[in-house]
């Protein structure tokens, strides 16, 4: 976390801990995932009344991309399918959009987005050839 109070972890248990650094202890178990948790990664959002919150991303084998808002209850606000099993999950500073790479392609969604916007294959056993194929899934960002 920005301010280093805090740390979130994760692994095979299939929950997120926030843990406090001073006195080192864990103050939220997020729990939701149902497989292993791959990547989370931290934002800070500015709300409608144009103050901040914190939201925590994750993605697992179980192939969901989850956003946690971390002032809120202890169950994600948005649980979003993915193709493929996500290995990794990246965002641009200013929250535009959300990338989540899988071992066979990545997604682009909009951040708190449950579609995505578009979408690459990476490679195809059968056709290893069509790797530039890029799938626009969302007409208005052709």
């Amino acid at each position: 976390f920005k301010n280093g109070e805090y740390i979130a972890s994760s692994g095979k248990r299939n929950d997120i801990e926030v843990v406090q650094l001073s006195p080192l202890q864990v103050i939220r178990r997020l729990e939701s995932h149902t497989e292993w948790i791959n990547s989370i990664l931290l934002r800070t959002i500015k709300t409608q009344s144009n103050s901040t919150e914190e939201v925590l991303l994750s993605v697992s084998d179980d192939k969901k991309l989850k956003y946690w808002m971390l002032k809120e209850k202890e169950t994600p606000i948005y649980d979003v399918k993915i193709t493929g099993h996500p290995v990794h999950i990246d965002c641009p500073e200013n929250n535009s959009c959300v990338l989540v790479v899988s071992k066979n392609c990545w997604c682009v969604f909009e951040f708190q987005g449950t579609q995505p916007i578009y979408s690459k294959k990476l490679f195809s056993e059968s056709n290893k050839d069509d790797s530039n194929e890029l799938l626009y899934l969302n007409e208005e960002f052709k």
